[in-house]
């Protein structure tokens, strides 16, 4: 009787001791996290963020291979790292994708952990010398966006994260979409507050405050708004310092040439990256096609030389209408919202118009 105690003793102090290992290591492991999570929200820049979250999730998950996958959508992302000397085409364990087409639905949605398929896999490890042999994807989403992904190789199965360290993956994750989307803004506001200053016109926010003050004042008697987008392409330079000298001579020259094809009484503001916009009052569609038609040539036949290279000019267009009607307006679209919707969709038909053969050009009337 006696030893039958003893031995059930034995064995709850063994299951005691091994639970108290788990929480301590569960304890080690969360304080590793914290540390982590700090060390991310406390960086100053993007190239800080990359590798930081680089070398930090390979410490914490104790692996050598880890990649970070971003969406480069109109090479935003590396124009962003060039302002700031980054040299990411050095960095192997960075990946900057034009599109996300060749991500699946799934992998853009919900984190991945298991096998390597080269068929879906191989896009987050286009350096890997050789092929893993599970791994980890953790998409990067922020409001609905996908901007990327998280990826951690395993080249032996034992060497594989434990459970404990999966179950902050999700977590990671988060974390790493909030870093991402802060200096992205934080990139964004720089550019757009150098591009204002050189091209000494209107900015973004100007546009929307006039188009709301627009709003209420012909709430009064019906008449039309409409607001155009204008995206200027070229090809790019050889280095990131010509670039730049070229994007500030291309910027001063479109800028110039739009305001002097615009009326007096049209809002012409500098939008962001390459896009300028404008609202225009009083116009019926019909016209509003005409001055497009007239901005287009005008920018076309524009002859900028630099670095004793002719430089051609590609331009796209998007506008929206909006029939302003002499009634109330629902409770739910407040005049700062349609002036919004009115700029959305003339930017998503500017899109539409850069990457389809036929854009659609939306009209919008007040409900």
């Amino acid at each position: 009787m006696e030893e039958d105690i003893i031995t059930d003793l034995t064995v709850l102090q063994d299951r005691l001791d091994k639970m108290i290992i788990r929480v301590e290591q569960r304890d080690f492991a969360l304080q590793q996290f914290q540390a982590l999570q700090t060390t991310l929200f406390t960086l100053n820049s993007l190239p800080e963020m990359i590798d930081s979250v680089l070398v930090q999730v390979k410490t914490f998950f104790e692996l050598n291979t880890v990649s970070l996958v971003l969406l480069n959508a109109e090479a935003k992302i590396s124009s962003y790292l060039n302002d700031y000397g980054y040299k990411y085409q050095q960095n192997q364990h960075l990946v900057l994708l034009n599109d996300a087409a060749s991500i699946t639905q799934e992998l853009s949605h919900v984190a991945y952990i298991g096998g390597y398929d080269a068929a879906k896999h191989s896009v987050f490890f286009p350096h890997a010398k050789q092929k893993p042999s599970s791994i980890i994807s953790i998409p990067l989403n922020r409001h609905g966006e996908y901007l990327g992904s998280l990826n951690i190789a395993c080249d032996k199965t034992e060497n594989f994260p434990s459970k404990l360290k999966l179950e902050f993956a999700a977590q990671l994750g988060f974390t790493v979409s909030i870093c991402l989307e802060n200096h992205l803004n934080f990139a964004i506001a720089q550019q757009a507050y150098r591009n204002e200053a050189l091209v000494n016109v209107n900015n973004r926010r100007f546009l929307e405050q006039r188009l709301v003050e627009e709003l209420e004042r012909g709430q009064r008697s019906s008449h039309s708004l409409s607001c155009l987008m204008l995206d200027v392409a070229y090809p790019a330079q050889k280095n990131h310092q010509e670039t730049a000298q070229l994007d500030a001579q291309v910027l001063l020259v479109v800028a110039e040439t739009i305001k002097r094809q615009l009326r007096v009484a049209d809002v012409f503001s500098y939008y962001e990256g390459k896009k300028f916009a404008a609202f225009l009052t009083n116009v019926s569609e019909s016209i509003l096609v005409a001055v497009i038609e007239r901005l287009k040539t005008a920018l076309t036949e524009q002859v900028i030389n630099f670095a004793n290279q002719i430089i051609p000019l590609t331009v796209s267009f998007g506008y929206a209408c909006y029939l302003q009607q002499n009634t109330k307006l629902k409770e739910e679209q407040s005049h700062q919202q349609i002036a919004l919707n009115l700029i959305a969709t003339a930017d998503t038909n500017l899109y539409n118009a850069k990457h389809k053969p036929a854009p659609q050009n939306k009209k919008i009337t007040a409900a």
